[in-house]
């Protein structure tokens, strides 16, 4: 690494570290003002202790995942990459989560129908967060670079050199698999959006917010995947790459709104 490329890295990593203490001052000051005047609903503080919480162990994560960077590499470890981003979205769907909790004020009464819905959402929730995880591997091999075509990696559905010694080498550091494994797990994501978007406009079920939350996450899933594909084909340049990752925290805010706004019909 050239020092010129060290002074890019590392004006990237201290404006990151100054936006991550920033972001703790903004939520500790008035969580503590409201504690103090006891203005804050009890069912909330609990939630906001929780999300205090997963922000100071983000900053844990993060250093361990630096540290990876400093011994033998100039990268980080994919896996730790990973971790630090999977930790990131975790804490980003909590605040959306809580977020529509303090709007919305107390739970009604149960007993409400939602039909299968609740685990529909569920289910999708969880299938964008784990696209998320297997980008940031993708992100952290720089697998972005290799089998730039598509639908087909270097000619083949399937690539030869998908294996990477081990089981773990293989699904967190080899570079066709990574890839491979984030093309095939998008495609179950669109076609379960696209499924959600068509049964949410013909559901009883859903109406309002709801209904359309259910269409919004068909087509920003659809929308993505097209930003994925025009990523790869192009090479992975960076702003593209940083498009497509603010795709994936929409598509997963999106989500996270849809599973929780169907259980407040």
């Amino acid at each position: 690494m050239t020092l010129g490329e060290f002074k890019t890295i590392f004006w990237w990593e201290w404006t990151h570290r100054l936006l991550g203490r920033l972001a703790g001052a903004a939520f500790v000051v008035p969580f503590l003002v409201f504690l103090m005047l006891r203005s804050m609903p009890a069912r909330l503080v609990w939630r906001c202790a929780v999300l205090l919480a997963l922000g100071a162990l983000q900053g844990l994560v993060g250093w361990w995942m630096v540290k990876s960077g400093l011994d033998h590499r100039v990268s980080v470890a994919p896996e730790r990459l990973a971790t630090h981003l999977g930790l990131a979205f975790i804490l980003y769907c909590a605040l959306i989560w809580t977020a529509m909790e303090a709007w919305s004020g107390q739970a009604r009464p149960r007993g409400l129908k939602t039909g299968g819905w609740p685990v529909a959402a569920g289910v999708f929730l969880a299938m964008v967060y784990l696209q998320c995880l297997l980008g940031a591997l993708v992100a952290g091999n720089q697998a972005g670079l290799i089998d730039n075509d598509w639908p087909l990696m270097n000619g083949y559905f399937f690539p030869p050199d998908f294996a990477g010694g081990t089981f773990w080498g293989t699904i967190a550091h080899s570079r066709p698999a990574t890839q491979f494994d984030h093309r095939i797990w998008g495609y179950a994501v669109v076609i379960f959006a696209v499924g959600v978007a068509g049964s949410g406009l013909n559901s009883r079920l859903l109406m309002g917010q709801s209904r359309g939350l259910a269409l919004a996450v068909g087509v920003m899933a659809v929308l993505q995947a097209c930003l994925g594909v025009a990523t790869l084909l192009a090479h992975d340049p960076l702003w593209l790459a940083l498009v497509h990752q603010s795709g994936a925290a929409i598509l997963l805010g999106l989500a996270t709104a849809l599973a929780w706004r169907v259980r407040r019909p």
